[in-house]
Parts: C-alpha cells; sequence; structure tokens
C-alpha cells in the first residue's frame, strides 16, 4: 500500500511520521520510504532461518538487525518518523516503549511517499496483520502535531465538506398554513381547477338558453319530366324555429352538468391525493430530523471516546488495534452523521415539491 505525499519530496526540516504494529512474524511486515517507486529506506519484522527479528535497510545495502534494541513482541507498537534534515540525508528514529534506534541516513534520493508491506505470510490472523495509523507529515515547531499531509485526502477533510455542503438546508414551509388553505394555489390543480370553471360556464349557458337555435335549410334539386323534355331548375329554402325545449336541448344541458360534475369529483381526489402526499413528506421530515439528532448524538460520543482511547493509547494502556478499532468507529458515526444530514435537506425538498413549492 502506498501513500504519496502531497508535498511532494519531503521539504527541509519536515517530518515524516507513523505508529505501527507488525503483530507477529510470519512474512517480512513493514514500512519503507520511497521515491519514484524505489525503497530507500525501510524498516521491518521478518522471520528468515526460525529468528524472529526487526531489520532496517538502507537502499541496497545488506539488512541491519536492530533486534539488540528491540526484542521480538508480536504484540509491539513502534512509532517511525523520517525528517529530512539536508538533501539526501534523513534522520531516522524508530521508538517503542522506552527503546529508541536513531539513524542519520544518507539515502539515494529525497523520499516522497510511504509504503506498507506485508508479504510472504503464510497466517492470515488478525494478530499477524500489519497495523498502522496517523500518518502524517509535520513542519518544524508544531511539535508533532501537524494535520496529516497526503495526496489522499482524510475522511475528516471529507466529512467536512459534506457538512459544509448539507448545511443549509432549503427553508421548512410555514406549519402555520393550513393544507386546505395552501392546495388552492398548488401547481398540479390549478389546470384542473381552469377546466372545472369552463365547465361551469358551458353548463350555466346550456341552462340559461331554453331552446335550441332556428335552422335554416336551404336545397337544389335538378330534373326533368320525360325522355328530350330539358331539365328543371328548384330551389328550396326551409326555416325551422323550435318553440320549446326539445330533447336535443335536454341532452346538451344533461351533458354539460355531467362533465361538470365528472370534473368536481375528480378534483376532490385530486386534493385528497396531494393532501396525503403532503402529510406523508411532512412525517417523512420529522422522521429525517429525529434521524440526524440521533445520528449527530452518536457522532458526539464516538468523538468523545476517540479522544479518551487517543489519550489512552498515548499513555500505553491501550493497543493498536483498539486505537484503529475506535477511529473505525467514529469515521462510520461521522459518515451516519453527514448521510443523515443530506436525508433530511432531502425530505425538506420533497415536502416543499408536495406543496408545490418551488426550489429555494
Amino acid at each position: 500500500m502506498t501513500r504519496p505525499f502531497a508535498t511532494g519530496p519531503l521539504p527541509a526540516n519536515h517530518t515524516f511520521s507513523v505508529t505501527l504494529s507488525p503483530g507477529g512474524f510470519s512474512g517480512t511486515k513493514g514500512v519503507a520510504m520511497a521515491a519514484a517507486g524505489t525503497n530507500l529506506f525501510s524498516f521491518y519484522a521478518a522471520n528468515f532461518s526460525g529468528n524472529p527479528r526487526y531489520y532496517v535497510r538502507n537502499g541496497t545495502n545488506a539488512q541491519e538487525r536492530v533486534d539488540p534494541v528491540f526484542a521480538p513482541n508480536a504484540n509491539a507498537t513502534f512509532n517511525f518518523s523520517a525528517t529530512r534534515l539536508s538533501n539526501n540525508v534523513h534522520r531516522i528514529v524508530i521508538s517503542s516503549g522506552t527503546n529508541t534506534f536513531v539513524t542519520n541516513a544518507t539515502l539515494g534520493s529525497v523520499i516522497d511517499r510511504a509504503v506498507f508491506f506485508h508479504t510472504n505470510s503464510a497466517n492470515s490472523s488478525d494478530t499477524n496483520n500489519l497495523y498502522f495509523n496517523e500518518p502524517r507529515i509535520t513542519q518544524p515547531g508544531t511539535n508533532g502535531g501537524g494535520t496529516a499531509s497526503l495526496l489522499e485526502p482524510t475522511l475528516e477533510v471529507a466529512l467536512t465538506t459534506a457538512r459544509t455542503l448539507t448545511a443549509a438546508f432549503e427553508p421548512e414551509p410555514a406549519t402555520a398554513i393550513a393544507p386546505a388553505d395552501s392546495l388552492d394555489t398548488h401547481a398540479e390543480l390549478l389546470s384542473l381547477k381552469d377546466r372545472i370553471a369552463v365547465a361551469g360556464g358551458v353548463a350555466a349557458l346550456a341552462a340559461t338558453q331554453s331552446r335550441v337555435n332556428p335552422e335554416l335549410s336551404i336545397a337544389a334539386t335538378r330534373d326533368r319530366g320525360a325522355y328530350g323534355e330539358s331539365y328543371q331548375q328548384t330551389l328550396t329554402v326551409g326555416v325551422r324555429v323550435p318553440f320549446g325545449a326539445g330533447p336535443r336541448q335536454d341532452a346538451r344541458v344533461a351533458a354539460a352538468r355531467a362533465e361538470a360534475v365528472e370534473l368536481e369529483a375528480q378534483m376532490a381526489l385530486e386534493r385528497a391525493r396531494v393532501a396525503s402526499e403532503v402529510e406523508a413528506a411532512h412525517a417523512r421530515t420529522d422522521a429525517a430530523r429525529t434521524q440526524l439528532a440521533a445520528a449527530e448524538r452518536r457522532a458526539q460520543l464516538a468523538r468523545e471516546s476517540r479522544g479518551f482511547f487517543d489519550t489512552s493509547f498515548r499513555l500505553g494502556e491501550s493497543d493498536l488495534p483498539t486505537r484503529l478499532r475506535i477511529e473505525t468507529e467514529a469515521a462510520d458515526a461521522e459518515r451516519q452523521a453527514v448521510r443523515a444530514r443530506i436525508e433530511l435537506a432531502a425530505a425538506i425538498s420533497g415536502w416543499r415539491q408536495a406543496l408545490g413549492l418551488l426550489p429555494q
């Protein structure tokens, strides 16, 4: 696993540091300082010919045993740091408990990445894994308190960005407005409301007209009485004036009134559907708000636990796997809180859409 530095080559007087636990001695496990794919300095645990030991290697030089300083211990935790002094000279410090290994190593280049490796292992159990935590680059004068400076964005940065994106929600609809009042101007009901007005006008007009309209008919004919006679042109004009309401007029009035009644019934159904959607969207918003409160509370407790275990780990009262587990739980709690914020924003947006409001 390779972690390039965001700074590129390590700047002068800057320090790369990491905490790691090689675990058991099955295989070769450790960390290497590298540049452009070439390992320049390595620290690792290995078991050669049945002898578990810790080793360091400067470039292609022969490996050097450091077991006189560090006795083999599957539960050991190491603080590894590399500080660039000048040009290609790096000060390597490896410490565990009260024991420390220090060397000023002249490397083939300036380191620009960290490589964590675990090879040739016949044991895949958790106790034989390589664990590392808090890889970071610190500047002079930060006393080791600098922030992580790797190319890959850390989870904390990603979560901070997500909080910024979801901090400003759309304003919630005014809860004081009753649904019956707000639905009169709902976009989905306006066209149906206009159709009802038109159908009512047609029905009123049909009821006002008590009889059908007068009819004028014109007919032209051309015929002859026998063969050989000339054709006769005939023009017929007819006028039909109704003196009262007839079946045709009654059918027109009934059809107009039926259409108006049908549209009013459809309007009632649509109003009930929209009102139920608004109520459901409101309920989803309340549930999302409750979920957000629980997620934020969990994230707060996880942050507090992370602080407690961080102090415990630095005092040597907690092991590295426990520290990593707490970090994972805290990161998961933060992700859940961000997801809950996004879901609440989506619920508020759906509530506004159900009310027919425009986005803001």
